[in-house]
C-alpha cells in the first residue's frame, strides 16, 4: 500500500477522533503526493500545490456543502504575507486554496502551531455555518469538512488511478436539503426572512477501492449533487477583519 493511501487512512482515523490538526496534516501530505502524481514530477512548488486544489474545486465544493463556484470566493479581510513580504492574493485577498496552503499546510509541516486566530470546528449540518467565517472574537472558523474535501481531491484525481484498490476506507458525502419557509416581518417592512423548517440529511458513501482515480465517473456523480445557496453565516461580521501573518519557509 502506498504512502499516499496510508496518509488518507491516517487522516480519516484522526478525523474520526476529532483530532483535526493531525487529520489536516495527513490530508495535506496526501495532497502533496497527489500533486506529484498529477504533475508527474518529484518536486512541486507552492504554486503547483495551490493550482491542483483550484482544479479540483468541483469536488471540494460538494464535500464542503458549498454551492457551485463558491470555493472561488476571495477573502480580502485576511492578510497573509509570504517570506518576501508579498501579500498573498493582493488586494483581493487569498482564496480557499491559498488559506489551506499558507496557514495550515505550512504551519503544520514546519512544526508550528496553527495561528491562534484560526480554528477548525467540527462538521455541522447547520446550513447557516459557512466553510469560512469570522466570529465576534475575530477568530476565523474553518469547518472541518474541508479535510474530507481534501481527501476527495486525492480520491478523484485520475493520476492516482488504482492506488486505493486495497483500502477498506471510504469517504462520506452529506447533502443536506434545507426546507425553508418565507415570512414577512410585518406590513410596514419589505424584508423577507427565511426560516428553516427542516433539514433533510442524505449520505452517499464512496469506498476508496471503488472510486479511487475514477475522475470522470465522480464528475458525473457530482453534477447530480443538490446545490443550494448558503444562508447568511451566523458567525460572519459586517466589517472585514484583517488577520495578519507572515509565513517563513524552510
Amino acid at each position: 500500500m502506498t504512502e499516499l493511501i496510508r496518509n488518507i487512512e491516517r487522516s480519516l482515523d484522526a478525523y474520526n477522533t476529532q483530532d483535526f490538526t493531525a487529520a489536516f496534516n495527513f490530508a495535506t501530505l496526501a495532497i502533496e503526493g497527489t500533486a506529484r502524481n498529477w504533475y508527474n514530477k518529484d518536486y512541486i512548488s507552492r504554486y503547483d500545490y495551490i493550482n491542483l486544489l483550484r482544479n479540483y474545486y468541483w469536488i471540494m465544493e460538494p464535500f464542503m456543502g458549498l454551492p457551485e463556484c463558491e470555493a472561488w470566493k476571495f477573502y480580502p479581510g485576511i492578510k497573509i504575507t509570504d517570506e518576501k513580504g508579498r501579500v498573498v492574493g493582493g488586494c483581493f485577498g487569498p482564496d480557499l486554496a491559498e488559506i489551506v496552503y499558507h496557514i495550515f499546510r505550512c504551519h503544520i509541516h514546519h512544526g508550528k502551531s496553527i495561528p491562534s486566530n484560526f480554528n477548525i470546528i467540527g462538521g455541522t449540518s447547520d446550513p447557516s455555518l459557512q466553510i469560512i467565517s469570522i466570529d465576534s472574537n475575530n477568530i476565523m472558523q474553518l469547518n472541518s469538512n474541508i479535510i474530507i474535501a481534501l481527501l476527495a481531491v486525492c480520491m478523484s484525481c485520475a493520476a492516482n488511478k488504482d492506488l486505493g484498490t486495497k483500502s477498506d476506507y471510504y469517504l462520506t458525502l452529506n447533502t443536506n436539503a434545507t426546507i425553508l419557509t418565507l415570512k414577512k416581518c410585518d406590513d410596514n417592512e419589505t424584508e423577507i426572512h427565511l426560516d428553516i423548517l427542516a433539514i433533510k440529511n442524505n449520505e452517499q458513501i464512496f469506498p476508496l477501492k471503488n472510486f479511487f482515480g475514477k475522475e470522470e465517473l465522480l464528475k458525473n456523480i457530482m453534477k447530480s449533487v443538490s446545490r443550494q445557496p448558503l444562508l447568511s453565516g451566523i458567525l460572519s461580521v459586517k466589517q472585514p477583519t484583517q488577520l495578519i501573518y507572515t509565513i517563513h519557509y524552510i
